[in-house]
């Protein structure tokens, strides 16, 4: 029931994820379910090997996002790209030791944290691009870019909150990781939300 709710606050109303079409808020759900079978695969199947690699990341980043292209969803298309790499990047798939597979370590052979560098610059860019796609056509004050600005730090910040180094945080990972990684990405995507509706303008009735 109350997750029933939260969703109804997201997406309905004046929700921060209200500007959203129905048929984008399809595609999207869509999206991420496909991504989650997937990830409950490689969960129960920790091999680490061109498995893991074709059913745990080519396959629902490649249905995830055709689903979105086909749909002409550009702006949630990069939202989808974005929590797509930040979800892959650690537990259950551990894209960041993809180099050293089966063993699970940051530390690749030619350059320490190497794929943790790409990942993180390819969900800024895609949560940057996102927002971007939301302004086009649109003169922004210079008041209206620090905001956005500062709005995306948010957002890819919470999306990587498991990984900031600090004691806290380790100590809750240690013994609740995923329902960390839950909460930090629904809290992420509700900032994005609240980001995207003030990007549109809030006099706007474009729909994502």
């Amino acid at each position: 029931m109350t997750q029933s709710l939260f969703i109804q606050a997201l997406f309905w109303g004046e929700g921060p994820l209200s500007s959203i079409s129905r048929v984008g808020m399809e595609g999207i759900v869509a999206s991420f379910a496909i991504t989650m079978c997937c990830l409950s695969y490689v969960y129960l199947n920790q091999n680490f090997d061109l498995g893991t690699l074709l059913i745990g990341v080519i396959l629902p980043f490649t249905a995830g996002s055709l689903i979105l292209v086909v749909l002409r969803q550009r702006i949630l298309l990069f939202a989808f790209i974005a929590y797509f790499w930040s979800l892959v990047d650690d537990a259950p798939v551990h894209f960041d030791s993809v180099l050293t597979w089966p063993e699970v370590t940051r530390y690749q052979p030619f350059i320490p944290y190497f794929v943790d560098f790409v990942l993180l610059a390819v969900v800024f860019a895609s949560f940057y691009l996102a927002v971007r796609e939301c302004t086009k056509g649109k003169l922004l004050s210079k008041e209206r870019k620090v905001q956005l600005a500062f709005l995306i730090l948010v957002i890819f910040g919470l999306s990587y909150l498991q990984d900031i180094e600090i004691w806290p945080i380790h100590a809750i990972v240690a013994d609740y990781f995923y329902e960390l990684d839950l909460v930090e990405h629904l809290l992420s995507a509700t900032v994005l939300g609240f980001t995207l509706k003030l990007a549109l303008g809030s006099s706007s009735r474009q729909k994502v």
